[in-house]
């Protein structure tokens, strides 16, 4: 998928950016950064489909396209299940394979609040639930997520953080935004920062996103619970506890293993407490992913 050129204005008022040129390839997680005002979400609209750009083209989207808003409406009357029921047979889904995938979703993000109230009387964040739920009844081939971490509990982080690493392992294009250019619990390949990418009156168009790739390495903090089993593979020899941490572990993993570490964490019952940016390693840290596959540490 790729964004040429793309740039998005409302009527004749100032442009949100201009000439944004990403390329979004199979297997990627994207995180576009920014301050309130900065386009994050009109940026994902545009890629979702949603609304069209004022200059530049969008090409290569998938069919498949999975959108979870900053906003969820909430106001339905509706039930959880026959809200997510609906949106599946919208999909494309026969009623009871569109009710097999509600009923696994809820379930699988631990949804809380009964599946016959309203919607509209959910807390924040099985409302949340509900939102990716509908964006996951298809798997998307095109998984975008604004803000998607507000009002989760710790299971919806790391049902959420397993589900975008899944949706990447598969080959499917993850774009997501968050507030700030800080790591969140996913693993991201790039991130595109759009604060600086307004021009201001007057001046010519900002020529670019400025891109912030992912460093060659990368730091994950895992903290393992009674019923984790060991990791598999090279970090089968990871202790229980780290050095630093009173109940969390420290790895630093080649970036290329970062997304195969995430999902052997949370598929072993660890919570992904953090993705840090890369730095010098320091004494005592875990080197969970060293050339010559030893497992001890």
């Amino acid at each position: 998928m790729k964004l040429a050129s793309v740039g998005k204005r409302y009527g004749r008022g100032p442009w949100l950016f201009d000439r944004v040129t990403l390329d979004l390839e199979p297997g990627q997680v994207i995180a576009i950064s920014g301050s309130n005002g900065s386009g994050k979400s009109t940026l994902l609209n545009l890629m979702a489909g949603l609304i069209r750009p004022t200059a530049g083209t969008i090409s290569g989207r998938p069919r498949h396209i999975g959108y979870v808003p900053e906003r969820f409406p909430g106001h339905q009357r509706m039930s959880a299940i026959a809200y997510l029921t609906h949106l599946g047979r919208i999909r494309g889904l026969s009623t009871s394979v569109a009710q097999r995938s509600t009923h696994a979703l809820l379930e699988r993000f631990s949804f809380s609040s009964g599946s016959d109230g309203s919607i509209r009387t959910l807390s924040k964040g099985n409302a949340q639930k509900v939102a990716l739920a509908q964006a996951l009844l298809v798997p998307p081939d095109l998984f975008i997520l604004d803000e998607p971490w507000t009002g989760l509990d710790e299971i919806g982080h790391d049902v959420l953080s397993r589900t975008i690493a899944e949706t990447a392992a598969r080959g499917g294009i993850v774009a997501l935004s968050r507030h700030l250019a800080v790591p969140g619990p996913a693993v991201e390949s790039a991130r595109y920062d759009l604060d600086g990418a307004t021009p201001a009156d007057g001046a010519p168009p900002i020529a670019a996103v400025n891109l912030e790739t992912a460093a060659t390495t990368a730091k994950v903090v895992l903290r393992p619970h009674d019923h984790s089993r060991r990791l598999p593979g090279p970090w089968a020899g990871v202790a229980r506890t780290g050095p630093n941490h009173s109940d969390t572990v420290d790895l630093t993993v080649a970036h290329h293993d970062c997304d195969r570490l995430l999902l052997a964490a949370l598929q072993s019952g660890w919570s992904v407490v953090a993705v840090l940016p890369d730095d010098p390693p320091t004494e005592g840290r875990t080197d969970g992913c060293n050339d010559g596959g030893d497992d001890s540490t």
